[in-house]
């Protein structure tokens, strides 16, 4: 199901530094599959990297397939990554899961604009 034995989705963090007026944003590279299996597991593993960093953003470029659990997901972790102050995008999702997100009319909701750092 994910590239990773143990069911969990693959993660990959990046700090980007910012411009001296603007806040730093981390990098987290989703991989694989998003889903009733492990959505839990992206939620807590997202609100880490949010503990620390004021600006996260989340590329899904790698992510295979998203159901509505990985909706509810990005959902969940944007909402509660929100109330300890801490901004989380999601970009570059394709194929599947940039119709997925479409579909369910989110893209405003979750997706990064075109003028947020990447």
């Amino acid at each position: 199901m994910l590239s990773d034995q143990s069911e969990q989705p693959s993660l990959e963090f990046q700090s980007r530094g910012a411009g001296i007026l603007e806040r730093p944003r981390a990098l987290v590279t989703l991989s694989g599959e998003i889903d009733l299996v492990n959505g839990d597991s992206v939620v807590e593993q997202l609100l880490e990297v949010a503990n620390t960093n004021p600006r996260v953003t989340v590329d899904l470029h790698d992510v295979t397939f998203m159901g509505a659990q990985g909706v509810n997901a990005c959902l969940a972790a944007q909402r509660r990554a929100r109330a300890m102050g801490c901004d989380v995008r999601f970009a570059n999702p394709q194929g599947i899961v940039a119709r997925v997100i479409e579909v369910v009319g989110l893209e405003s909701v979750l997706l990064a604009g075109s003028d947020d750092e990447r």
